[in-house]
């Protein structure tokens, strides 16, 4: 991950090596723009409250231990699902008890949803957290919940993209031979 918490707010490119990863950058700076302006801690609590409000529910059903991400503080859930295009696109329901939590999230899912998997991957998306100046309000254990969500939408990318690797594979080698 490359260390952005330096990097001036105003500058265009952050992780932008490829289309996709530019895609992500247009992604980050929308929501970068929705801070632009508020210095005060508490506008931009308030603006988390307000993006955690406008997630899409997620059904009691996978309010369970199977959908929990373990290492927050707070309880937080996420349903995964891949849409039927080729390559498949992520669709990400999350839900917390904690309304701060609730707007990390919001944002989260803002980068993340209708991705393919190589573009869930292609970019780490705290140096966003550090640009909106959260990442310095947050504690220990908030940050870990938060480092706890990506790496779970990245580890559901990671077993998508596996599961391209195997299903492409050739009979041989599935079965773990190779051609002369």
């Amino acid at each position: 991950m490359s260390d952005h918490s330096n990097v001036a707010p105003s500058q265009d490119v952050w992780c932008c090596a490829t289309e996709a990863t530019c895609e992500l950058d247009r992604a980050m700076r929308a929501i970068e723009s929705e801070f632009a302006g508020v210095e005060e801690w508490e506008e931009r609590y308030q603006i988390l409250i307000e993006l955690g409000d406008t997630l899409e529910p997620l059904p009691d059903a996978y309010k369970n231990d199977e959908h929990r991400v373990h290492g927050c503080l707070s309880t937080v859930w996420m349903a995964f699902s891949w849409s039927e295009d080729d390559p498949p696109r992520l669709h990400v329901l999350a839900d917390s008890d904690s309304p701060m939590v609730r707007g990390l999230l919001a944002i989260v899912l803002r980068i993340y949803n209708g991705r393919i998997p190589e573009e869930v991957l292609a970019c780490d998306i705290r140096c966003l957290f550090q640009r909106l100046q959260l990442e310095k309000h947050l504690s220990y254990n908030r940050r870990n919940g938060l480092s706890a969500m990506i790496r779970r939408i990245q580890d559901a990318a990671r077993q998508k993209l596996q599961s391209f690797d195997h299903a492409s594979a050739t009979p041989a080698q599935s079965a773990g031979t190779t051609g002369a």
